[in-house]
């Protein structure tokens, strides 16, 4: 009985220990703990910078990510051109609007212009400097009110130098491809403080006029303020 007992015991140990083997993953030592183990790696972190301490794949070093998360303008950017490629009349970038510039090689209307002189007031000439940049503006004249609307269809950037000084604008000056220089129009001068023809601000000097092309000796005096 003793023996049979031994026997037992024997059988019963062995069996124990073949089915502790196969339950244990291979690899890892009998008994381990997995979660507490400090040989597998923790889990990468969640979020901006996560990628900063992870080594391999090429990632090795990068600087966890800083700062304000950019404001998108879809409108950063346009800003006055230097002319050519792009520009579209005074020099402003109309290719960065979405617009088609106007082709330098088509041939120009000769009966199509605006031309005459711009004078400041009396009341306003020391306002403006020698040197300064004035901008010429041709836009549709609205048949109800007699003010210019929509975008110019043509522009033209002068310097001034002594009073009055000459201006003309032809097809060569039209804003975009598709601009109708033609009708009832509104020419419009000012004296800019900021180079850039999109940006008027107050101090600004204008005046304007309102005519048909084709238009000779007209007469434009710079006579108002912008608040």
């Amino acid at each position: 009985m003793r023996h049979l007992a031994f026997v037992l015991a024997t059988v019963t140990a062995l069996t124990a220990g073949c089915s502790r083997k196969k339950a244990e993953p291979e690899g890892f030592p009998a008994g381990a703990d997995l979660q507490a183990s400090g040989d597998l790696p923790p889990p990468p972190a969640v979020g901006p910078g996560a990628l900063g301490d992870q080594g391999g794949g090429g990632m090795g070093g990068m600087p966890p990510a800083t700062g304000n998360v950019p404001d998108d303008d879809v409108h950063a950017g346009v800003r006055a051109g230097g002319g050519g490629m792009g520009g579209g009349g005074g020099g402003v970038d109309v290719a960065a609007m979405g617009m088609a510039s106007p082709d330098p090689n088509k041939p120009i209307d000769p009966s199509k212009f605006v031309r005459g002189q711009i004078q400041p007031s009396a009341e306003l000439a020391a306002k403006i400097p020698s040197g300064a940049v004035i901008y010429v503006s041709v836009k549709t004249a609205d048949p109800k009110t007699g003010e210019g609307v929509g975008m110019p269809v043509a522009t033209l950037k002068l310097t001034s130098g002594t009073w009055p000084l000459p201006f003309e604008l032809t097809e060569r000056n039209m804003m975009t491809a598709d601009s109708n220089f033609s009708g009832d129009v509104v020419v419009t001068a000012r004296y800019a403080q900021n180079p850039d023809p999109l940006m008027k601000q107050p101090g600004d000097v204008v005046g304007k006029v309102r005519t048909t092309i084709p238009s000779d000796k007209l007469a434009i005096t710079l006579d108002s303020v912008l608040p």
